[in-house]
């Protein structure tokens, strides 16, 4: 699930020019390319990025939830200066939050926001963003934001079918299974199972993975509600839902 429509300043830009009858022209600009701000549940690093050419600094107000808050860096000289640095994230305890950088240079001052959110980063099934009462809503309900939930869901029709988990895990392993006999999970060696384990790869911060899923057809004359069940190894916990119709049902 791509959130980089939520940032509120997602390319904060300031240029300053001046071109005067017989002087060089003069540019002045900064930007906050990273963090693209949204980190998700089980994360537990980023990275902020400001290029500028001028010294700058940034400080973070309600950031109390990553480390460091406080950032400061010298450029001189007639170039754009690009720098990285690594921020430490603590897992989100069930709740969404928010950070504001506040970037100060050359007499501008920038504000960018960094929302952590309380789900995992599931691109397939789409998610319901919801309140607390069911509304359906998006990330841009800012007054409901605390509250804010993520619901996935399969509905796949009586006649059964195949369909995929597509998650990015930012956890060293990631646990998803199914008690529910009538829904399997493809593992590594292609057979069907009830659980398996994600490992992230050497080296990496996030790494994107597909579990295929299948449905068997429901024979009976109910609707029927299964569970796929996520766990990663950093403690968060997220549901994915299937919901599948009887062969009676009007819509099938």
């Amino acid at each position: 699930m791509k959130l980089k429509s939520f940032i509120i300043c997602a390319a904060m830009i300031v240029l300053a020019a001046s071109c005067d009858s017989g002087s060089t022209k003069s540019t002045q600009a900064i930007g906050v390319p990273y963090p693209e701000g949204v980190a998700y549940a089980d994360q537990q690093s980023d990275t902020l990025g400001v290029y500028s050419t001028d010294s700058w600094t940034a400080t973070v107000t309600d950031g109390d939830w990553f480390t460091p808050n406080e950032f400061s860096k010298t450029v001189s000289g007639n170039k754009v200066d690009y720098s990285k640095y690594a921020l430490k994230l603590q897992t989100s305890n069930g709740t969404n939050r928010k950070a504001y950088f506040t970037i100060k240079s050359n007499g501008k001052t920038l504000r960018k926001t960094y929302v952590q959110v309380s789900w995992l980063n599931i691109s397939n099934p789409n998610p319901l963003i919801i309140r607390a009462d069911s509304t359906v809503t998006s990330l841009y309900d800012t007054e409901h934001f605390a509250e804010l939930k993520a619901y996935y869901y399969f509905t796949p029709t009586y006649k059964g079918g195949s369909d995929k988990i597509v998650i990015t895990i930012y956890s060293p392993s990631t646990e998803i299974s199914t008690s529910d006999d009538w829904i399997s999970l493809q593992g590594d060696d292609n057979k069907y199972v009830k659980n398996v384990i994600l490992n992230m790869p050497r080296n990496q911060q996030k790494f994107e993975f597909t579990v295929p899923v299948t449905v068997q057809k429901n024979t009976g004359t109910t609707k029927r509600t299964g569970k796929i069940n996520i766990k990663t190894s950093n403690g968060i916990n997220q549901i994915i839902e299937v919901i599948q119709g009887a062969e009676s049902d009007k819509n099938k």
